[in-house]
């Protein structure tokens, strides 16, 4: 098992909504990784299992956000970790 812990800034216009969240999933399961997000302002944190967690964090364009991710293989947990860089911060 492969753990990585990263944080980028949100750059998408709306923030990470429920249009996005589909590619959050996407992502999710093209790299087979479990992820918790945690919106750096508060101490809330929501898994990847659950969508209307992540939603309710109401994370918007400029908030800083940890994606702690985890799966079988490092280089899929390292190309998860890319792969929301350039969704949601790029």
């Amino acid at each position: 098992m492969s753990n990585l812990e990263g944080s980028l800034i949100v750059t998408q216009e709306k923030g990470i909504h429920f249009r996005s969240m589909i590619e959050f999933n996407k992502i999710c399961q093209r790299h087979s990784v479990n992820v918790v997000v945690k919106k750096q302002s508060t101490k809330l944190e929501a898994s990847s299992s659950n969508t209307m967690g992540i939603l309710l964090l109401c994370i918007s364009k400029g908030d800083e956000v940890v994606f702690k991710i985890s799966g079988e293989h490092k280089s899929s947990v390292e190309a998860a970790f890319n792969d929301f860089t350039l969704a949601f911060a790029a």
